[in-house]
């Protein structure tokens, strides 16, 4: 039994297990959607109960790397696409110091900025990210996340207008 966010449903479900994963803090189980035959992303702690069923699961199992291939954590979003971001002198060290995504390259730039590349898809998890660094990082590509963001920005001063 597993209560969907996106659906805002609880529902039985009949799955084939290919693995858990564990990010962003949290526990996942990776596993075939029976019913549609998509291999999804369930959060544990969203399933309220689970039993074990007389026949085993008998389809492919997806290796990690290979599933979350084009992702920025665990969320599956489209294809990857060139992420340009410079991040201002004051978070570049910090950024530096980290690997937030397999394909990441850094530049240090004359002016103290740090420049990432990423290819990644543009995903919930990517955009939260990129949010939450506010004012220390721009968005230079792709010009559909740049959209993105402006809109969450306009929503985000509406929301704290007086």
């Amino acid at each position: 039994t597993y209560h969907s966010v996106n659906s805002r449903s609880t529902r039985s479900r009949r799955i084939g297990p290919h693995y858990l994963y564990f990010a962003r803090g949290s526990l996942y189980l990776v596993a075939e959607d029976m019913e549609d035959k998509n291999v999804k992303v369930f959060s544990v702690p969203r399933i309220s109960a689970a039993r074990l069923l007389a026949t085993a699961y008998s389809g492919e199992v997806l290796e990690p790397d290979k599933f979350f291939g084009s992702s920025f954590g665990v969320f599956k979003a489209g294809p990857a696409v060139e992420i340009r971001l410079r991040f201002n002198e004051v978070i570049g060290p910090y950024i530096k110091e980290r690997r937030w995504h397999k394909s990441q390259v850094i530049e240090s730039q004359p002016d103290e900025t740090v420049e990432v590349t990423l290819y990644t898809a543009i995903s919930p998890e990517l955009i939260q990210w990129v949010l939450g660094f506010g004012p220390d990082v721009r968005v230079l590509q792709p010009p559909e996340l740049v959209a993105i963001l402006q809109e969450r920005a306009d929503q985000l001063l509406e929301l704290y207008k007086s």
